[in-house]
């Protein structure tokens, strides 16, 4: 099962680095290029997961507000907090490498 799931990753990873072809910039959906409509989505998934990131951080400073002095509790606080910094932290890498992909291939 993680095997599946580190290949998948590989697969995906590799094919983030292929050449975007000249005439990929050219093509057209519903009147718009397909490149506004990727970059539109892009940004799109972006908001989401930084709201959804926001949400954890507010989450994990509720949870480690009313554990008290149970240190289990605030553990998990800590590593939901570190989680989701870590998250947000993949997610700006990932746009920042995507971004500089797309400016050079197009």
């Amino acid at each position: 099962m993680f095997y599946k799931q580190k290949l998948f990753f590989l697969i995906l990873f590799f094919t983030a680095f292929l050449p975007i072809p000249a005439e990929a910039a050219q093509l057209v959906f519903l009147g718009k290029p397909v490149v506004d409509i990727v970059n539109d989505l892009i940004l799109f998934l972006l908001s989401i997961i930084g709201g959804i990131a926001l949400l954890m951080i507010v989450f994990s400073g509720i949870l480690y507000t009313f554990s008290g002095t149970d240190p289990e509790a605030q553990n998990k606080a800590k590593r939901t907090f570190n989680y989701a910094i870590i998250g947000l932290i993949f997610v700006l890498i990932s746009y920042a490498i995507i971004k500089i992909i797309t400016e050079v291939s197009v």
